[in-house]
């Protein structure tokens, strides 16, 4: 930086905007003033800038350490959620499926009463055990359901 003219556009900026220019205090301008206002020589003034770009350096190692800790804490945090999601996803389908089992289960068991029940009776039957050529009790046993159970529905 030094040798590329540093000094002599630190001077330019100095006489043209004078110390309070904002670009003045950053890393390398700041020893450029220095050396120019007699307070370090040149061979101080590069080990200072040096030093300070070192510190700088480490810093930035710092924080980029930081994000990419924070980055990791986040994604493994993520892949604990999802997990778990998916394991009550899981549970939850597994319960439905034995529900719907058990379900189609009684519904068997009722299905198999149903044709049993007027089994050696000579009716015809459907499934329900409802009469298809009796109006009146397919009427009656309707009536029934419609006041016995559609209210515990």
């Amino acid at each position: 930086m030094f040798d590329a003219g540093l000094v002599e556009e630190t001077q330019v900026l100095l006489q043209k905007y004078g110390r309070a220019a904002g670009p003045l205090g950053s890393l390398g301008y700041g020893q450029a003033v220095q050396l120019l206002q007699g307070d370090l020589t040149r061979e101080q003034a590069v080990q200072a800038a040096q030093q300070a770009l070192a510190v700088a350096q480490a810093q930035a190692a710092q924080a980029e350490a930081a994000a990419q800790n924070t980055l990791a804490t986040a994604q493994g945090q993520a892949s604990v959620a999802t997990a778990q999601a998916q394991q009550s996803l899981q549970a939850i389908q597994d319960t439905a499926a034995q529900q719907e089992a058990i379900i189609q289960g009684e519904i068997a068991v009722t299905q198999a009463e149903a044709q049993t029940q007027y089994a050696g009776s000579g009716l015809v039957v459907n499934l329900y055990g409802l009469n298809p050529s009796d109006a009146q009790a397919n009427a009656t046993e309707l009536g029934w359901l419609l006041r016995t159970q559609l209210p515990s529905l």
